[in-house]
């Protein structure tokens, strides 16, 4: 009986103090903190540096602005250490203004707009929510096979899943570097009269929406490592002798063939001087994949 009871007691208070033990503390994590990098100034290499270390201290690269400026996710202990770097002019974590940014020069300013554009993105219009709920959203028919492309067996692929991309492998998988060509088109009045004409804002705003668009992208799944650098031919469009918004579809070949003309890009097949400009921005940028987004004004 006394022993029994001497267990029952023990039992107790075992129980007792299990119940006034004070609860363990959960390890918080903290999360890394979007930010925008300002170098210095513009050095390719100074950048690919600064990048590297960013890489190599757990920080994720998302948007790179030619030599001088990126967007990256950082932990907060290396907010710090960038600053205190000699080639990293600052290190911003809320909305600049782009009229502070000035003696760094317009691109600066321009990339700064976009910055703030992520960090407090503007009311939706609701023009344009309006024309998003009257648009279809249902699959639709726009595949199809470029036409200079040759039969899939005389493709140089490797085997397994050790491919190295090729000429034509261009934008295979939406994972890793992305280099963007970003090609605005502006109509010189040559062929068609000249009816639209790129504002400034108008210019800025489409920069702004295309990086919002692949942030999207980079921020639906993180473990792709999406980071996106952009070959800038929005802030000077190149000519066209036509009026693209008011050609049908099928003349996109004229002005497509023109801007890429532009750049030196000459081929029998606008698909052809796309796919080139492709390669080019990949080799120039040392990215993964790459592709051209083409904007026309239909202000």
């Amino acid at each position: 009986m006394v022993r029994k009871l001497t267990i029952a007691l023990a039992i107790a208070f075992l129980t007792f103090v299990l119940l006034q033990s004070p609860r363990p503390v959960q390890s918080q994590t903290v999360e890394p903190v979007l930010s925008f990098v300002l170098l210095a100034q513009n050095d390719v290499q100074q950048m690919a540096a600064v990048k590297t270390y960013v890489s190599q201290s757990e920080g994720r690269i998302t948007h790179s602005f030619q030599g001088q400026a990126f967007v990256a996710k950082l932990p907060v202990t290396l907010i710090p250490d960038l600053k205190g770097r000699a080639e990293v002019a600052a290190v911003f974590t809320e909305a600049v203004s782009p009229a502070s940014l000035a003696n760094y020069g317009t691109e600066v300013g321009r990339w700064a707009a976009v910055w703030n554009s992520l960090v407090a993105p503007p009311a939706p219009n609701p023009d344009d929510l309006a024309k998003l709920e009257a648009h279809s959203l249902e699959e639709q028919e726009h595949a199809f096979v470029a036409p200079d492309l040759p039969p899939i067996d005389t493709l140089n692929l490797a085997e397994g899943s050790a491919i190295t991309p090729g000429y034509y492998q261009t934008s295979e998988y939406m994972a890793g570097t992305v280099a963007v060509g970003i090609v605005l088109v502006e109509s010189n009045g040559v062929g068609d009269p000249s009816t639209e004409n790129w504002t400034e804002e108008e210019k800025q705003t489409t920069f702004n929406e295309i990086v919002a668009g692949l942030n999207w992208w980079a921020e639906l799944e993180p473990r792709a490592n999406l980071s996106f650098v952009y070959d800038d031919h929005f802030s000077n469009p190149l000519p066209t002798s036509v009026e693209p918004i008011s050609r049908s579809y099928f003349d996109q070949k004229y002005w497509i063939a023109d801007a890429l003309n532009g750049l030196g890009h000459y081929a029998s097949s606008y698909f052809t001087q796309v796919r080139d400009y492709n390669n080019a921005i990949r080799n120039t940028y040392q990215t993964d994949w790459a592709f051209t987004i083409f904007v026309v004004d239909s202000a």
